[in-house]
C-alpha cells in the first residue's frame, strides 16, 4: 500500500493518494505491523505537508516519533525532533 499512495501521490491524484495513506496506517495497525506503520506515519506527515497542512502533518510526525521511539530507532527520532522543531520554529 505504501507504493500505491506513493504511485498515486506522483500521479497527482491527491484524493486517492490520501486514502491509499489512510487505509495503508489502517492495515499497519490493524497488523500490529509497527516498523511499516512508522514509515507509513512519516511518508504520510510528507504527502500533507507537500499539500500545505502543516498542523495534520505535525500529529503526523508525533505519530511517527512515538512508534520510531518503540523502535528503538534514535537516529529517526532525532531527525524527527528537528522537523519537529522547524516547524514550531
Amino acid at each position: 500500500m505504501i507504493n500505491e499512495a506513493h504511485a498515486l501521490e506522483l500521479l497527482g491524484r491527491g484524493t486517492e493518494a490520501e486514502e491509499a495513506w489512510r487505509q495503508t496506517l489502517e492495515r499497519c495497525r490493524f497488523a500490529g505491523a509497527v516498523h511499516l506503520h512508522a514509515v507509513a506515519e512519516r511518508h504520510f506527515a510528507e504527502f500533507l505537508l507537500a499539500a500545505g497542512r502543516a498542523p495534520e502533518a505535525v500529529g503526523t510526525l508525533h505519530a511517527a516519533r512515538g512508534l520510531y521511539g518503540r523502535l528503538g530507532d534514535t537516529t529517526v527520532v532525532r531527525e524527527l525532533d528537528e522537523r519537529l522543531a522547524a516547524l514550531a520554529g
